[in-house]
């Protein structure tokens, strides 16, 4: 699989970022699964919204970049968010 072969989630936004803690994330289809990981790829948090709409409270992470890996039905997206 290519990286054009992979279907974007409709609509998926995160913001804001950078962000203090609290992190929005909306799309179009429901969001089932959320993880947020480092770049040396450990799993720091998992979330399970299962909506269109959820925020999240990552105040709990330290200063730094780090991956979230957005699911929803057969689609993922990775965005790197920035924390304060």
């Amino acid at each position: 699989i290519g990286v054009n072969d992979i279907e974007a989630i409709p609509e998926l936004k995160l913001s804001p970022n950078p962000t203090n803690g609290i992190l929005k994330i909306t799309a179009k289809n429901e969001i089932e699964k959320v993880e947020i990981t480092n770049f040396a790829g450990q799993r720091l948090m998992n979330f399970q919204p299962n909506s269109v709409n959820t925020e999240l409270n990552i105040s709990q992470l330290k200063e730094g970049v780090y991956l979230v890996k957005v699911s929803s039905k057969q689609q993922t997206q990775i965005y790197k968010i920035i924390k304060k």
